[in-house]
């Protein structure tokens, strides 16, 4: 008898689609993956509590709630707003690189 049972075998066709999906397809990366978990949760492979498991550690709950406070302030303009008004348009390559290092720097510094 095989090592891996159907299990395996269907776990890796679903990893391989994802994979392959995230590198050939213009699908949101969130989207092909809790795709990729709700094929193996409707299947049987992982129970639900694994599914939602990740969601108990505070730092992945955290960059959630980050990618959708940056999703709204692209779609509001926000962020085009404060790069036009920190950066503006310089005239060269070097004031281009000092008007990007002083706003990084000076919190770094600290």
């Amino acid at each position: 008898m095989d090592a891996m049972g159907w299990e395996g075998y269907t776990t890796l066709g679903v990893l391989a689609l994802v994979f392959g999906l995230l590198v050939f397809s213009n699908i949101a990366a969130d989207i092909v993956m809790i795709g990729g978990l709700t094929i193996l949760t409707c299947l049987g492979i992982v129970t639900a509590k694994e599914a939602l498991s990740g969601l108990s550690n505070e730092g992945t709950v955290t960059v959630a709630v980050l990618f959708i406070v940056v999703a709204g302030l692209r779609d509001t303009g926000t962020i085009a707003w404060i790069g036009e008004h920190l950066f503006g348009r310089p005239k060269g390559v070097l004031r281009a690189q000092v008007r990007l290092m002083l706003p990084l720097a000076v919190p770094g510094a600290g």
